[in-house]
């Protein structure tokens, strides 16, 4: 395949699935984006006042360093790096 100046190879963001009780542990992720493609997502971050709730279609920004905790209400699908 030739190089095409100017062209932009389209990005795959990661996909966890996750299953109800099971956790999402992300560390030293500020500026990773979240998107909920299913179900409902719960997320708690370090220096947050409230939890944050993404569902189908809602996105989320991790703010700051620490840990970070997305775990599904039932069964979720969530996108990382969109």
């Amino acid at each position: 395949m030739a190089w095409i100046p100017g062209f932009v190879i389209p990005h795959h963001p990661r996909l966890e699935a996750l299953p109800p009780g099971r956790p999402l542990r992300l560390e030293r992720a500020r500026g990773l984006k979240l998107r909920c493609l299913a179900g409902c997502v719960w997320i708690t971050a370090p220096h947050l006042t409230e939890d944050v709730f993404l569902h189908v279609g809602e996105r989320w920004t991790v703010p700051n360093d620490g840990l970070v905790l997305v775990e599904a209400e039932g069964g979720a699908v969530v996108a990382l790096d969109c």
